[in-house]
């Protein structure tokens, strides 16, 4: 995995230099994305994470170092949101930002049997007709 441009001494980290990279994850299948491990973290950078073509959430990079060789981990839990789609894409927030994405952590999201689905309308549509009568009577 890694960044690759057309830009002449251009680094093969997600950047902020001709202009802001992005690094797109795609799946083929919905998944949930639970965590994110970064390498060649400097000292102050951040990541901006898009989800299915939409920002959701800017946050910071832990374990940066002034000479840009640390290594972080996120808990993208810890953000507060479920983030679940099929495309991914890890960005950075300013020109001064830099980093290598090392890792994901995500789960694939279950895809409801279609008898469930049949058996909950079923359902609702029962409760709906109850519901209809009592207000008739």
């Amino acid at each position: 995995m890694g960044i690759f441009t057309l830009v002449n001494g251009d680094s093969p980290q997600v950047d902020g230099e001709h202009p802001l990279e992005t690094l797109w994850l795609e799946f083929d299948h919905k998944v949930k994305l639970l965590g994110s491990a970064f390498t060649s973290v400097g000292h102050n950078d951040d990541f901006k994470l898009l989800v299915d073509d939409y920002e959701l959430l800017t946050g910071k990079i832990p374990g940066g170092n002034p000479s840009d060789s640390g290594f972080g981990i996120t808990d993208l839990s810890s953000y507060g949101s479920d983030i679940q789609g099929y495309k991914f894409g890890f960005t950075v927030n300013s020109p001064e930002d830099d980093y290598s994405l090392y890792a994901v952590e995500v789960e694939k999201v279950p895809v409801p049997e279609p008898t469930v689905v049949l058996g909950l309308l079923a359902v609702l549509g029962a409760g709906s007709t109850l519901k209809q009568k009592k207000i008739a009577s």
